[in-house]
């Protein structure tokens, strides 16, 4: 009888546990940084399904888009300030930019298109 009520306690602790930590999780706003290399209607296009698929999603967000334009030295500066900030997420746009990002960055989950 003595290890039934030692289960159920575990079990209860364990379900109290796992509340508190969806709760913890849901009430997080993640920053997400998003780098554009070009601006071309194929990146414009994979940029808004990335969007979409992020609103889909449920989370709470904060997107911080910046465009590279072809300029390295800008694509850089914003990965370097993204690892700096410690941002949740980096979504890469082009070929180019994502591979920079993977030299850079290596604590941080990059998610890429448009390669």
């Amino acid at each position: 009888m003595n290890n039934i009520k030692k289960l159920l306690a575990a079990g209860m602790v364990l379900f109290i546990l796992s509340l508190v930590a969806i709760v913890n999780v849901q009430a997080k706003t993640y920053k997400i940084g998003i780098l554009m290399w070009l601006e071309t209607q194929h990146n414009e296009e994979a940029l808004n399904g990335f969007k979409a698929g992020i609103e889909l999603s449920g989370i709470s967000y904060k997107f911080d888009l910046k465009r590279a334009y072809g300029d390295k030295s800008r694509c850089k500066k914003f990965i370097r300030q993204w690892k700096e900030e410690k941002v949740d997420l980096i979504c890469t746009v082009g070929t180019k930019a994502t591979l920079w990002a993977m030299e850079e960055v290596k604590d941080i989950p990059i998610v890429f298109t448009a390669v």
